[in-house]
Parts: C-alpha cells; structure tokens; sequence
C-alpha cells in the first residue's frame, strides 16, 4: 500500500490519496498487520483519504478519530470502518494499538464484474459518515479470533491462499454486520436498504461527472419513480438530495483541505459558473465557501 507524505506545495491543491499497492512477495490485494507496522498509512495525522476499502480493529490507544469534520472518541476494543473517497485522520494521545485491514474491493469479487456484496454492508456508504462499532468484550474476542486466522492466512504459503483470504474477510464482514444491526437497529438487511446503499455507492463513485438521476435509476435496473420511493423509504432523504450532500461534502473537503481558490474548486466540481457554486454552497450549508473555509481553518488551528 503506498505510504502517505506530508504534503508538499506542488501537492496543496490535492487532498493525499493512498492507494493500494501489492505488498512485496503478495498476490492478493489485501493486508493485514498490526497498527506499528503500518507505520504513518494507519496513524497519519494529517488528513487524507484511500482508494480502497479499510478496517481497524482498535485494542488500545487514546485521542480522536476525524472522519469528514466529525471528531469522534477513540474508544478500543472496536472496530472502525472508512470507504474510498473518505477523508479522515488520527488524533492520538496514545499510540493505537490493533490490527489494520486494508482491501479492494475487487478482491471480493470472485469472477470479474461479479456483484462484491458491498452494498449489503450497513457500515459501508453510509449517510451518517462514519462507522465505528464498539466491542464487548465477547465480541472481541470473536473478532479477534476471525482477524487472527486471517492473518495466519496472510502470512502463509498454503494451497488455495487466496479463497480461503476471501471466506475469512468474507466472515469477517458477517460478523461485523450482525454486531452493527444490533447496536444500530434499522432495516440494514432490506431490499430496500440494499438498493439505497447501492445508490449512495455509485453517487460517491460518480458524483462529479453524473448527477441524473434517471441515469442512476438504469445503472442500478429500476425506474426513476421507484428509485424515489425506495431510496426516500431506505434514508429519508430524495435520490438527489443525495447528490447534493454528496457535492457538498466535497467542496467542504476542497476547501478545507487543500489552497485551491474557490473558483478552482467549482471547476473541480464540474460547475462552470464559481458565482453559481456559491450560491448552491451557501443555500446548502448557509454559509459562502469564503466564510466556511476560513471558519473551519479557524477552527483547526484553535485544536
């Protein structure tokens, strides 16, 4: 997995993206080691976001975990769980300790463009922003024995490595749902549900560039009408209101985040017009992208 840099200043105009990187002597795109030995990639301070699936398993430590704006307390034993485009950061008073789990999803396709199964994980996608599930100390050790059979996977040279990484993760993700729905009761497991994350899914992949939602409708195979009603009943929210949040989020990153002028953020964004991206900006948060960027960064340096 690539390491994460400070950030330079032909880098300021970008939020750090770390990609997945196959491990030297690996042939699967999956790791697995203990929080020390991911060095800066599971501890960075500074905000930066992946190109792919991540879980960490917090044993012990202090501080805050920062996902989109929103500081959380680190609480070990849990498990916390950042989708691609996040963008987060740690906050430590103590060093974390832990196991960290970095995937594609791709690995969890078993044929090429077969379904990964992602969208039926409620703590993947999810409007709320981030997802930490605290452990009992039952449901650590569970955990923990899954993560530990999949590390001994990791590290061995066995027949069928592969498959077997994949029915490990693929537990994992089982076991993790079920303790998730009982600490977060919702209808996670509904067609409903699943067809609403599916949405929030493609809108974070393809936000930028699609912002129809008739287009979402036929890439996910319903009409416009029942993608309403289905995504409204899943999230409480309309399909592009969706949109809107996703875009807003986005621009709120930009400008925290990087020394891009706000007329290069609405570009950015797809949004021609700067003038018509501050007025959306303002109508959506109640605030011009001006009076956000230096309220958040006034707010930064006072932490």
């Amino acid at each position: 997995m690539e390491r994460a840099s400070s950030p330079t200043r032909a880098s300021r105009d970008v939020i750090p993206v770390l990609s997945f990187l196959m491990p030297p002597g690996q042939s699967v795109p999956l790791e697995i080691k203990p929080f020390e030995e991911m060095g800066a990639v599971a501890r960075a301070s500074a905000p930066h976001r992946h190109s792919f699936y991540a879980i960490f398993h917090v044993t012990g430590g202090r501080g805050t975990h920062v996902v989109d704006f929103k500081s959380h307390p680190i609480r070990p034993p849990a498990l916390w769980f950042i989708s691609p485009r996040q963008v987060h950061s740690w906050d430590t008073t103590a060093p974390l300790r832990g196991q960290v789990l970095p995937f594609t999803e791709e690995f969890l396709r078993v044929t090429a463009g077969a379904d990964s199964g992602m969208r039926e994980l409620a703590f993947f996608h999810d409007l709320e922003g981030a997802s930490e599930l605290r452990l009992s100390a039952a449901a650590n050790q569970d955990i923990s024995a899954v993560l530990q059979a999949l590390a001994d996977e990791y590290g061995s040279a066995a027949l069928n490595r592969e498959p077997a990484l994949r029915a490990w993760l693929q537990l994992l993700l089982i076991k993790a749902q079920r303790l998730y729905a009982t600490q977060k009761p919702r209808p996670a497991a509904t067609a409903t549900a699943a067809l609403a994350r599916k949405f929030i899914q493609l809108v974070t992949e393809q936000f930028i560039q699609e912002r129809s939602v008739p287009v979402y409708a036929r890439q996910i195979g319903v009409s416009t009408g029942h993608l309403h009603d289905l995504v409204k009943q899943g999230t409480g929210l309309t399909p592009q209101q969706i949109i809107r949040r996703e875009l807003v989020l986005e621009a709120k990153r930009l400008l925290a985040h990087t020394e891009l002028t706000i007329a290069e953020i609405s570009y950015r964004l797809a949004m021609e017009d700067p003038a018509y991206f501050g007025r959306f900006f303002k109508r959506e948060t109640g605030r011009t992208p001006g009076a956000f960027r230096k309220r958040i960064r006034e707010k930064h340096q006072s932490v």
